[in-house]
């Protein structure tokens, strides 16, 4: 819920190109800590990194219109994310999140 509290606050031009830098540097670290492992067997540990991958990545096409919006380059978690999304081995309810 808090993601997308923080998108909110993007969309609506509530916090400062400082503040979107900012979470935008930890957005590449968030791939590590979600992502779906040969150890995540379990259904519930498995649908909450998926669902939270989702949700980071909805957030971090949010933050991209913003950089494209404010003409400022994408910071590279930002673009990491952006090709790592594109990738057709990711799963597809995280691909959408960008269409």
């Amino acid at each position: 819920m808090e993601v997308y509290f923080v998108e909110y606050l993007i969309r609506e031009k509530i916090l400062s190109k400082s503040d979107c830098k900012t979470v935008a540097a930890w957005i590449e670290k968030y791939d590590r800590l979600t992502r779906i492992g040969s150890t995540d067997f379990e259904d519930e540990v498995w649908g909450k990194k998926l669902e939270s991958r989702k949700m980071i990545s909805i957030l971090a096409h949010t933050l991209k219109l913003y950089f494209e919006n404010q003409n400022i380059s994408a910071p590279e978690g930002i673009v990491y994310w952006e090709n790592f999304v594109s990738n057709n081995e990711e799963f597809v309810e995280i691909r959408r999140t960008w269409e």
